[in-house]
């Protein structure tokens, strides 16, 4: 939801009789989490946003707002529903896997799923993550999926978005992760390689999130 009206979502939700599971206010109010956890009735859960990254923001500038405004209106099944445009949500899906880890195929065949099912601009998508300042953690994950499971992503597109340094070690995962046949992608010994590559290179992204010149 748009952060100017979230108290209003967040008061018609108690009214409708859902209570938030997070309680300790001063805690998120100090950390600025980024969105409330819900309790639906038959036991579904509801995520809250007020930003599209709950955590570890550093300087990342998403506007919430312009997120919303651009959004459009996709059928499933017999009901429409609101979700971000093509563009908004590869680079939405691309940085929640890198924040996350990056370490799990499903997140790679999400990014290349939605790449093959919605069209999207390649020459907006590099602009807008380094307008969000994100570029580098959107390029990996474009990468990752690119090379492991054949994503029609532009190479072009993650290695601007990489540069040289995190490209190098982006070039590690890929290495480690295509020395598995695709065949075997999903035994023990190929997710383990993959889960250690990832290991490699999260920390350097973390850390433009949080040392000097990404400051929380």
């Amino acid at each position: 939801v748009d952060p100017a009206g979230f108290g209003r979502v967040l008061g018609a939700l108690r009214e409708a009789g859902l209570q938030p599971l997070d309680r300790n206010w001063t805690m998120i109010r100090r950390q600025m989490l980024g969105e409330l956890h819900f309790s639906l009735p038959g036991g579904m859960s509801l995520d809250l946003h007020w930003h599209l990254v709950n955590m570890y923001r550093g300087r990342m500038r998403i506007d919430t707002a312009e997120l919303l405004d651009r959004a459009v209106r996709v059928r499933i099944g017999a009901a429409e529903v609101p979700t971000f445009e093509p563009t908004d949500a590869l680079l939405h899906l691309a940085l929640h896997g890198t924040l996350s880890g990056g370490d799990r195929l499903r997140w790679m065949q999400d990014i290349a799923a939605s790449a093959r099912a919605r069209p999207r601009d390649w020459e907006t998508l590099p602009k807008r993550a380094r307008a969000w300042r994100v570029a580098e953690p959107v390029g990996f994950m474009l990468r990752r999926a690119q090379q492991v499971l054949g994503g029609p992503i532009p190479p072009d597109v993650a290695s601007g978005l990489l540069g040289g340094r995190y490209g190098g070690l982006s070039e590690i995962v890929g290495v480690m992760t295509l020395e598995f046949p695709p065949a075997t992608k999903l035994n023990p010994q190929a997710a383990t390689g993959l889960t250690v590559a990832a290991d490699l290179l999260a920390p350097q992204l973390y850390d433009r999130y949080q040392n000097d010149r990404w400051l929380i």
